[in-house]
């Protein structure tokens, strides 16, 4: 779990935008849906009135507010509005059943389909969005690519997982901080519509396992087996934290993401961390300086080729696995990681 950071001005930027796709294309739609539902008279329509006109006058909260406060939306409509009205809001089209109009209009104004679509390269839509929120790895699991090509014709992308999902909170499904760029099996194969809250997972918007939830392992024999091939070892996740909220926090990603599972399937990283520590020593990255000037800058350029990771966490996001191989680095003691 990687924590995703803006820069200031690329933030403003981008809800700049995004206000601007949804005043331009969407806010009409639902300033019509307000007033058709006010010409009616039945207590449905009246309630859902309330409902829109909230949304409404919350609209900047609700596209660009901080998961924080996309919780508190969500216990306001639950607190104030009836059980009829939040069915009514989730209940789309099934086999044994019609959408309500109420899921349709909702649907309509934020629309997530018209979000993605990339028919021309210069509007703003999805595409736009990852490639000004530029990260190259998938923040859930650190270990797929996501990189996004945007051309005129050809294009690809990461996912878009909702962290409330968008079937049940339709009203959240262009929320900016409710995007989280994911790879297809974070995102498609293991989320799906669980339910997530800022209060029962870690939300990349807000925070990341850091040093507070690390990578370790065990080796099944001795530490010569580490470095052979039939040499076995198990990758875990531990918690290096007194803080039992985020502990557990951390523990609900992890199974929701089968971290420990998939990790275990590149156990050969950690082996090739070791046997990397042992075959480039402290002298051969002095001489790589020396023979190379201009190249190399410092031993932390040297270190990042070598060990084929980012140092800094706030650059985890550009290279997969790089938190692995850092908290591993850092179990061992490696050229004074700590």
């Amino acid at each position: 779990m990687i924590k995703i950071e803006l820069d200031k001005h690329i933030k403003s930027q981008i809800e700049q935008l995004h206000l601007k796709f949804f005043n331009d294309k969407l806010l009409p739609k639902l300033d019509r849906f307000i007033i058709t539902k006010k010409l009616k008279t039945n207590e449905q329509s009246k309630e859902e009135h309330s409902f829109l006109l909230y949304l409404r006058e919350n609209h900047k909260q609700i596209l660009f507010g901080t998961p924080q406060q996309h919780q508190k939306i969500i216990l306001h409509i639950h607190k104030n509005f009836s059980p009829q009205l939040r069915d009514n809001i989730k209940r789309s089209k099934t086999k044994k059943s019609k959408a309500s109009d109420l899921n349709k209009e909702l649907k309509a104004v934020f629309n997530y389909d018209l979000f993605c679509r990339a028919d021309n390269i210069n509007e703003w839509c999805a595409y736009q969005l990852l490639d000004k929120i530029n990260i190259q790895v998938c923040p859930y699991c650190n270990r797929q690519y996501i990189t996004t090509i945007y051309t005129q014709g050809q294009k690809t992308r990461a996912q878009l997982d909702h962290f409330f999902d968008k079937a049940t909170y339709p009203y959240l499904a262009i929320s900016i901080y409710n995007l989280v760029p994911s790879c297809s099996v974070c995102n498609t194969s293991l989320k799906g519509q669980k339910k997530f809250y800022v209060n029962t997972y870690i939300h990349p918007y807000i925070d990341s396992f850091g040093d507070k939830y690390r990578f370790t392992f065990e080796m099944a024999d001795n530490i010569e087996s580490l470095i052979t091939k039939k040499g076995k070892i198990n990758i875990r996740l531990r918690s290096n934290t007194k803080d039992p909220i985020f502990e557990r926090k951390a523990q609900n990603n992890a199974e929701a993401f089968l971290l420990e599972p998939l990790y275990n399937e590149h156990s050969f990283i950690v082996k090739e961390t070791l046997q990397k520590h042992i075959w480039y020593s402290e002298d051969y990255a002095e001489s790589l300086l020396k023979s190379y000037p201009g190249v190399f800058n410092n031993k932390d350029e040297i270190l990042r080729m070598v060990f084929n990771t980012e140092l800094e966490e706030n650059n985890f996001n550009q290279r997969p696995f790089s938190k692995l191989i850092t908290d591993i680095s850092k179990e061992l003691q490696i050229r004074g990681w700590a």
